[in-house]
């Protein structure tokens, strides 16, 4: 029983998104920088340039600080590829020519996976954040020493952030399916 519990979880794992979030070493002009690489900035809407890169299709949050978030990146790669390709062209372009970037927490894989029967979500919210902020019910789990974040929803569909290795995957599957059997729906 426990075996076809967690292949069901295993075969309906996907990685829909990984997520990086880096620091400029300098604070940067929002407007002077959208002039330069394009984008979207209003900041009476949002306090960040939006910024999509046409080769590896992440998009980008830049704030005036210099903190980047960069979602949509297929692999590792990617992820990394988007700032470092702004950093070098404005340096090469001559409007911060000392400036670099630092990886503040890469990567930050977001899984999808789903557990093969619906979950009783009046026993799953007496545990978990039902914060409307959330799509579901959050709940917080320790995977390999570190607080992963599962947002869960009554068909058994799990969303999970805070996976840092491709490597956790099987501790993953282990913990998700071995927690949420308590939570079926009988």
């Amino acid at each position: 029983m426990e075996a076809q519990r967690i292949n069901t979880v295993a075969e309906t794992l996907c990685i829909p998104n990984i997520v990086g979030n880096f620091q400029l070493t300098q604070s940067v002009n929002l407007e002077a920088l959208c002039d330069e690489l394009g984008g979207k900035y209003d900041p009476d809407h949002f306090p960040a340039l939006m910024w999509r890169d046409a080769k590896t299709q992440t998009t980008m949050e830049i704030f005036e600080n210099g903190k980047m978030n960069v979602t949509g990146g297929d692999s590792e790669n990617e992820l990394l590829f988007s700032p470092l390709s702004i950093v070098m062209r404005l340096r090469r372009n001559g409007m911060y020519p000392n400036i670099d970037v630092h990886v503040i927490e890469f990567p930050n894989y977001v899984v999808s996976c789903k557990l093969g029967y619906r979950l009783d979500m009046n026993k799953v919210k007496k545990e978990a954040d039902v914060s409307p902020q959330f799509k579901g019910p959050r709940m917080k789990l320790m995977l390999c020493g570190r607080q992963i974040h599962v947002i869960c929803f009554d068909t058994g569909h799990l969303n999970v952030t805070s996976v840092r290795s491709r490597a956790h995957l099987p501790e993953l599957v282990r913990v998700v399916s071995t927690h949420f059997e308590r939570f079926r729906l009988r």
